[in-house]
């Protein structure tokens, strides 16, 4: 790392921010019964996963004008920052798959039998509150 160059000080606060996120996300985690984020945590998580991506599309833009495929943005960015927003009603890890697109497939079901009848901006709120009655259902009957 060149403590002197912009962009590596970018990735480096980008990599702090990340430790940052885990570590909340692992204290409140659901295997310690936690199904949700606390609100300050839950806040903080939302700010944290902004300002990451304030920084990720800073460095997608200086490396992309270099001609270099680096931190190239996806719908998963997007898909996370909403995940963090609502971690103050649903954990994240309760909704995110690490293993294929399985979980992507089933959360846009979800999100699309929320869109009747709310504005767009209520259908996450709506998705998640439905997200987190059904966990509960199959965990009470499992």
């Amino acid at each position: 790392m060149n403590t002197e160059n912009d962009h590596h000080r970018l990735i480096d606060f980008f990599l702090k921010f990340n430790v940052e996120v885990d570590t909340i996300l692992n204290d409140f985690h659901p295997r310690y019964g936690f199904l949700a984020v606390p609100l300050q945590e839950a806040t903080q998580l939302y700010s944290r996963g902004m300002q990451m991506a304030q920084i990720h599309c800073q460095l997608m833009t200086f490396y992309k004008g270099q001609g270099i495929k680096l931190f190239n943005l996806t719908s998963k960015t997007h898909f996370v920052l909403h995940s963090l927003f609502n971690a103050r009603w649903l954990h994240p890890s309760l909704v995110w798959c690490y293993k294929g697109e399985d979980q992507m497939q089933r959360v846009a079901r979800l999100w699309k039998s929320c869109l009747d009848g709310s504005k767009h901006w209520q259908t996450a709120k709506r998705a998640v509150w439905k997200e987190r009655h059904l966990l509960f259902l199959r965990n009470k009957v499992g």
